[in-house]
């Protein structure tokens, strides 16, 4: 008994003709009968029985049929999970993403993965650069996205996109205005912002000394839910990416105003450990897929430069 039998007796019993059945299933006709014929000894039963439009399943051909399209499944499903497997995309992989890629990508992220490597177990972690650049130098993190705010790319690697910093203020403070701001302007506020070795941080440090004035950290805060809670109060304004307010954005109780003269951004790349599986290239390509593909929402096509993505 062999699978192409299975899907043939299938396609009779569906069709309810050998002849169509034949020709849906490119065999001739009475090799096709002889199948048949073939199956019925071996399961020891009649399972078709004529009539004047063609034939039709007899109760053991029933049976047959609701069995072979079981079988016949389960050896397509295992066909695609053993080509995966010799592959390389199974197993496990772990993801490194800073907060604010994590709130524009991670959800699409998760789906595609889902949808194109479902043999691929992918842990998640989210974490400031600095601690994903330490994950991915020990063997704990396999890939990371991370940012380099001074321009360099860690390893040689190549850009794929550049994240834009906002000044981010509560609604109806007197700096809550609209368009963009002057980064003279935005650093005469006391500011909530993470504390030294952050990627931002360091953005803004370098921006403030190219123009030679001081960075008035009012509150050094490792936590974004606490740093937008101080905002709302109205006891300091922030610096953040876009995805990191986007929610308050919409709810209309933070106004967001993109740095510039000069311009405050963050350049994206990947950091890859040593020892990473090989499933890591499909993932790469996975990911960088699904970013290029969210440009339809205005907000990050605002916030990010999405063409740099090779």
């Amino acid at each position: 008994m062999r699978l192409r039998q299975l899907e043939n007796f299938i396609a009779v019993c569906n069709l309810g003709s050998i002849s169509q059945a034949a020709e849906r299933m490119h065999v001739a006709q009475p090799a096709l009968g002889l199948q048949v014929r073939g199956l019925e000894d071996e399961m020891g039963a009649q399972l078709l029985e004529r009539h004047a439009r063609g034939v039709r399943p007899t109760p053991a051909g029933l049976l047959v049929v609701e069995w072979a399209t079981q079988t016949v499944a389960n050896a397509k499903a295992l066909k695609q999970q053993l080509g995966v497997a010799a592959s390389g995309l199974a197993g496990s992989l772990t993801l490194g993403l800073t907060p604010s890629v994590a709130a524009a990508f991670a959800l699409p992220i998760l789906q595609e993965v889902q949808r194109a490597l479902p043999n691929l177990r992918l842990h998640l972690t989210e974490a400031l650069g600095h601690l994903l650049r330490d994950g991915v130098k020990a063997g704990r993190v396999d890939l990371a996205l991370v940012f380099d705010s001074l321009g360099s790319s860690p390893s040689g690697a190549g850009k794929l996109l550049t994240e834009s910093l906002y000044f981010v203020t509560a609604s109806g403070s007197p700096q809550a205005q609209g368009g963009s701001i002057a980064l003279a302007e935005a650093l005469e506020h006391p500011l909530a912002i993470a504390g030294a070795g952050d990627s931002l941080r360091m953005a803004a440090e370098h921006a403030a000394k190219s123009l030679d004035l001081p960075l008035d950290v009012e509150y050094e805060i490792q936590s974004v839910n606490v740093i937008l809670k101080l905002v709302r109060s109205k006891l300091a304004s922030t610096i953040l990416p876009m995805p990191m307010v986007m929610d308050h954005l919409r709810a209309g109780d933070l106004v967001a105003r993109r740095i510039e003269s000069p311009a405050l951004t963050r350049d994206l790349h990947w950091l890859a450990s040593a020892n990473a599986a090989p499933a890591a290239a499909a993932l790469q390509g996975l990911v960088e897929r699904v970013m290029q593909n969210q440009r339809s929402d205005p907000l990050l096509n605002e916030a990010y430069e999405m063409a740099a993505i090779v």
